[in-house]
């Protein structure tokens, strides 16, 4: 893991400063805004590595730091805003929605405190998941771009490999094993609380603290696949295929429903977006199904796979029985936390019950066991925690920050490439469903929301002229494939 982080944080570092260096004119203040440059990319890169690896640290490494370990990422953000702020990328009109969101938010909280709805340590949890990491979004757009997006994904499914067998281990070893411990090493870990039905396994999580994490985390590695299996030369084969395996063993090991349908979301949304780019690229499509056959082909031969699809179906049929078909799995976990929030809202005071009332800290600070206090689903939650009209405003907020990366993505994929739509379908349901106080689901919005703009970022002539340096030249132009 050091070894990884210390090599992506060096490349970022040489390619800046190359660029640095053929502008021999730059002033001296100039020059200080690339250096604070590569201080916020650096910040980013360290950022997606503790968001794939703190579990490492708080499940093994030092679980006695497990609580303070929660909060790892908030001043590397804090940092890279300041550094952010130094080279102008903060002065952006994209950041104005935000502010108001956090004056509005603010404002909530402290009608909350001094009405003894909730405490201002409470509060001030709930105001850090709600406003301090989504900033980080407008950041990456300002200072990432296409090339940046096909790093962080030849990081991601070179991870997926090791990940897919540290799972497999996971899943065969005992419920009370070392790897299956949860955050902190106590011995009621997520890992094994889980335990599915009659079978003696789990639900792995994998490197993260919880299996939360691993259904924000495939989604990406199978966009991803995508579109290196639609644009070959974008990645090696020898990344490619034993990714693309990897993935289809881990998907049946997670043993989530969410994986399943989010997964099959993002390869039917490859298939139109494919599709739509015009009848000269239909043999992508014959491309990708290929690929995709054959991959869960090979991985349908091995032991693993097939213990964990019957696993699956087990988890499947058991729910059946209290959800009904996939019709009612469908509106029971997805479109009931909707009508819920409304039905929620109109028995709610108009100041809610406290931001942050319904984490799992605050139940630790208040009952001192871990749960969710107020509800389970996201928007039913919010609601509850913020009233109907912050509610609303804060949700119809992120629908919005929904909507404007998903059109941002298409208008640009012409001009750039398909990666844009393709991580926004992945990125999407995270922002929309998912619990915004679980620190690696707010990790995953922060940072898959940047890379989604980043992505769709068209980069800008000078860049291109720059990148030309004799030291980049090799490594740039096995960058540049054709973004069709």
């Amino acid at each position: 893991m050091v070894a990884l982080v210390a090599r992506s944080l060096n490349l970022e570092s040489r390619n800046t400063t190359a660029i640095m260096n053929l502008t021999g004119t730059v002033r001296r203040d100039s020059k200080q805004n690339w250096r604070d440059l590569i201080w916020v990319r650096r910040g980013i890169w360290l950022y997606f590595w503790l968001l794939l690896f703190e579990g490492v640290l708080r499940k093994w490494i030092v679980p006695g730091l497990s609580a303070p370990l929660l909060i790892i990422r908030d001043p590397v953000v804090l940092f890279i805003y300041w550094k952010a702020y130094r080279s102008g990328r903060l002065h952006s009109p994209m950041l104005f929605p935000f502010v108001l969101v956090s004056v509005a938010m603010i404002i909530l909280a402290c009608a909350q405190i001094a009405e003894h709805i909730s405490t201002p340590l409470i509060a001030a949890y709930g105001l850090r998941c709600y406003l301090m990491h989504l900033p980080l979004i407008i950041v990456m757009a300002k200072t990432m771009e296409l090339e940046d997006a096909r790093k962080f994904g030849r990081w991601l499914l070179i991870v997926s490999i090791p990940m897919a067998a540290l799972m497999a281990v996971q899943y065969y070893a005992p419920p009370m094993s070392r790897l299956n411990i949860g955050a902190g090493g106590g011995s009621t870990g997520y890992g094994y609380r889980h335990a599915l039905f009659s079978t003696i396994h789990v639900r792995p999580p994998g490197t993260f603290s919880f299996n939360s994490g691993i259904e924000c985390f495939l989604p990406f590695v199978v966009a991803y696949l995508l579109y290196a299996i639609s644009r070959p030369g974008t990645y090696s084969p020898m990344l490619v295929w034993p990714a693309a395996i990897s993935a289809s063993i881990a998907i049946p090991l997670s043993t989530s429903r969410t994986v399943w349908f989010v997964t099959a979301g993002v390869v039917a949304w490859a298939m139109l977006i494919t599709g739509l780019t015009g009848a000269q690229h239909s043999l992508r499509l014959i491309r990708v199904a290929l690929v995709l056959i054959g991959a869960a082909a090979i991985a349908s031969q091995t032991p693993v796979f097939q213990d964990a699809f019957a696993t699956a179906q087990q988890r499947w049929n058991a729910a059946a029985h209290s959800e009904g078909d996939l019709e009612g799995v469908v509106e029971a976990r997805v479109l009931r936390q909707f009508t819920d929030a409304f039905e929620t809202a109109a028995d709610t005071g108009w100041l809610g019950q406290g931001i942050g009332m319904g984490s799992n800290v605050a139940a630790v600070m208040q009952t001192g066991s871990m749960g969710f206090g107020l509800a389970e689903e996201e928007w039913p939650r919010i609601m509850l925690e913020c009233g109907p009209l912050g509610g609303m405003i804060f949700m119809g907020f992120r629908v919005g920050l929904c909507i404007y990366i998903l059109m941002v993505a298409f208008r640009n994929r012409q001009s750039t490439s398909t990666l844009g739509p393709l991580l926004a379908s992945a990125f999407i349901p995270i922002l929309l469903t998912k619990t915004i106080e679980l620190p690696t689901h707010l990790g995953f919005m922060a940072w898959g929301g940047g890379l989604c703009l980043a992505a769709a970022r068209r980069p800008y002539r000078s860049r291109t002229i720059l990148r030309t340096a004799p030291a980049m030249h090799t490594h740039i132009a096995r960058e540049n494939v054709a973004a069709g």
